[in-house]
Formats: C-alpha cells, structure tokens, sequence
C-alpha cells in the first residue's frame, strides 16, 4: 500500500481531475466516467502505485456506501406522481433487459466459449442491469424529460435487486440446487420489504424533521438514519438499495407528501442548500467510485479482451430491443435514442466477481476455478467496453440535441434578419449587433 502522503496526492489529483472532466462533459457531452476509470487503471494496473489485490476486501463496503449516497440523491430528484405513474414500464423494461442480457450472453457462452449452461446464466446474470451510479448521474447532467429519468431510475435501481438475487441464487445453486419458484419468491420478497420499509421511513422521518427544524447538523443527521435503514432492511432479507432510493424520494417530495398527508405546506426541511451539500458529497463519493473501480479492474489475456467486447455488443443489442419494445406506444418512445444507451455495468458485478473467486476457491469441487477466474476477468472487460459504449452513445446524442437546437433556431435568425431589413434606416444599424449575437450562438459544430 502506498504512504499516507502519496494517498492524499492522489486524493487531490483524484477530486481535481474529476471536477475538470465534469466541467468537460458539460460542454462534450463525453461521460466522465471513462476518463476516471482510465486513472484508476493506469495508477492500479500498469504504474501500480497502489496494490489493487489490498483494495478487493472493501470492495463491497465501498459499493455499498456509493450506492446509497448515490441512490439518495436519485430519489430526491425523483417526482413522486412520475413514479407512481412510470413505475409498472420501469419493471418492464427492468425484467426484460435483465432477461434478454441472460439469454444472449449464456447463448454466447454456450456457443463459443464451449460453457456448461449454468456458467453462461451465472455471467448472463452478473452483467443483467447498468450501474444506477452511472445511469443517474448522466440523466441529471443530459436533463431528460422527467418522466423519462424518472422510468430510467427506477429501472437501474429494480434492475441491480434482480442482478443480486439472481447470482447468488445461481451460485447457490451449484451447492444446493434451487427452484425458479424459490428465485421468484426470493426477489418479491426483497422488493416488498425493501420498498414498504424505505416509504414508511423516509413518511416517519417527514414527521421527525418539524421536530428537528433549525438545528444544526439536521442532514448529516438524516444521512445517518438513512445508512441504519439500508443495514436494518438488508439483515430483514429486503433491498437496501430500493430502501434508500424511496427514502431519498420522501425527502425530495416534502410538498406532495404534505398534500397527501393534508398537511400545510411549511419551510421545506430539504431546501436548496441541503441539496448543495447533498449534491458536492455525490460528486465526492461518485469521482472516487470510478477510480476506485479502475484500480480493481483486472486486464485478462487477449483473446478474452475480444470475448468481453463481442459480449458487451450483444448486451447492447439485447438493450436496443428491450427499449424498442418497453417503449412500444409510450411516450418514452420520443426519448428512445438515449434510453438504449444505458447500459454501462459498474461495481456490483466487479464484487459479485470477486465473491465468486472467493466461492471457487472455498468449494473448488462444486466451482471450476479456472471458469470463475474467466468469468471474472470478462466482467471487467466488459465494465470497461460497455463505458465506453455509454459514453460515445451520450455524446452522439448531445451532439444531435445541439443540431437540432440550431436546425430550430434559424428560421428565428433569417425572420429577425429580414425583419431588420424592412424596417427604416435607424434600424438596419441593429443588423450587424444581431448577425454577431446569432453568429456566436451558431459558431459551434
């Protein structure tokens, strides 16, 4: 491990590079997932200042600790009336992207990679949602409509319980063979508690926040219960990730929830400085969880390398139908062209991998370890690829919003321009001040 100095230099380069590729996607459109990812591995696997083997041990804390900051955040941007209204396409489109990705990537398996069936569902399952780290913070960036953020949230989020429950029970299953009906049951029952939990918290946390009004420390205050909740729910059996996303959504909807309760609408508890800070500790927790996934990244051989690559193809074109289809005669229809660029995987199936590894080697007579040590090193070719195909898919699309902005804009520039023309003389002297200001607006490609 390297010096405590070293650390806090690479803390620094860390926060100040991730403000700079923030500031760039801003004005590209290029993700800066990609380019934190690159630190990572170019620190952890090629210069190797920090020993990426010392950091697999808190790989699951540290995904847990970004999840639910980051889950928190997502709900709090989340309208209330949306998710009740977008919630049964966001299931769709969650259970038929997961199903699809299963089927392409255990047919590939089976097909090319010569695999027993149940390793390609196993890999199928590990790679079967995007990261909602990801997927909502480009969706607060890209200013979706919010009736299709709000289906884009909700779907990460039901997407990574079903990612979950699916793998471990598929690992189970090489021990102690499991019924599609127990695996069922497993994942309503994680959704129910999840879900009945996080409302029924976030609803009495309301309540406990007018008692709290104007004292200090009232948000750190409200992110400490938020972790006992995501603790409590996950030793119950439920899904603290979805305990935390509906527990953020109380919070953000202080005023629909005042007017459900019939209650007067007062000083928001939540107001807009909380939600700076709230924001700036996303931006921290998320720029660290992009360096901290390149640096456990693990390059395998060559042909492997084109291996992920063909599979995180056919992930991608698994996702083209789902969306294709969940948005059949839907609204979301209009937003179709970003909705199938969501498909970056993040750090659940790097510690899903990393507790197979650790399976294998426990009961390497159930495991073969040199199957878990390939499927291991796919994940992460296919993290790094389907990043990749996320972030060229969101600058393809803000490159074409800016089009069609212009494309807009100059019938208003040719209507102002001949409009000054026919006016009397005074005024054509505006001419040149108004051709300048259009020019500057339409002086980018």
């Amino acid at each position: 491990m390297a010096e405590p100095t070293l650390l806090l230099l690479i803390g620094g380069i860390t926060i100040v590079l991730g403000f700079v590729v923030n500031y760039l996607f801003t004005k590209t459109g290029i993700a800066d997932a990609i380019f934190l990812l690159i630190f990572g591995l170019l620190i952890g696997s090629y210069i190797k200042i920090i020993d990426s083997q010392s950091l697999f041990s808190v790989a699951p804390l540290f995904s847990e600790i970004a999840l639910l900051i980051i889950l928190i955040d997502g709900g709090m941007e989340i309208n209330l009336y949306e998710a009740l209204k977008g919630s049964l396409r966001a299931i769709l489109l969650a259970v038929t992207c997961f199903v699809l990705s299963i089927a392409s990537v255990a047919f590939v398996s089976f097909c090319f990679l010569k695999w027993e069936l149940s390793y390609g569902l196993l890999l199928g399952a590990m790679l079967g949602n995007p990261t909602p780290i990801l997927v909502f913070s480009l969706i607060k960036r890209l200013q979706l409509k919010e009736h299709t953020g709000t289906v884009l949230k909700l779907e990460a989020t039901l997407a990574e319980i079903l990612v979950i429950v699916c793998t471990l029970a598929i690992l189970n299953s090489f021990l102690t063979p499991q019924s599609a009906s127990l695996i069922v049951k497993d994942v309503v029952s994680k959704f129910s508690i999840g879900a009945m939990v996080g409302f029924i918290a976030g609803i009495v946390w309301y309540f406990m926040l007018d008692k709290l009004k104007g004292l200090q420390y009232s948000y750190m205050l409200s992110l400490g219960i938020a972790f006992i909740i995501f603790s409590l729910v996950e030793e119950m059996g439920g899904s603290g990730p979805l305990s935390a996303l509906l527990f953020g959504l109380v919070l953000g909807n202080e005023e629909n929830i005042a007017y459900i309760l019939k209650r007067e609408k007062g000083e928001l508890h939540f107001n807009s400085t909380l939600k700076a800070l709230h924001n700036e500790i996303s931006f921290f927790i998320r720029t660290f969880f992009y360096v901290f996934l390149g640096l456990i990244v693990i390059i395998p051989q060559t042909p492997l390398i084109f291996c992920g690559i063909l599979i995180s193809l056919i992930l991608f074109t698994a996702r083209v139908f789902s969306v294709r289809a969940c948005t059949f005669k839907s609204p979301l229809k209009e937003d179709e062209d970003i909705m199938r660029w969501m498909v970056p995987r993040g750090l659940a199936p790097a510690v899903l991998s990393i507790l197979l590894l650790s399976f294998a080697n426990r009961y390497p007579e159930h495991i073969s370890v040199s199957n878990a040590e390939i499927i291991s090193g796919l994940v992460f070719i296919v993290i790094i690829a389907t990043i990749s195909i996320c972030t060229f898919g969101t600058y393809w699309y803000s490159s074409n919003q800016f089009a069609a902005l212009k494309a807009r804009m100059l019938p208003l520039y040719l209507k102002v321009r001949l409009k000054v023309k026919e006016t009397d003389p005074q005024m054509k002297k505006q001419e040149g001040s108004v051709k300048e200001g259009l020019r500057y607006f339409f002086k980018k490609e």
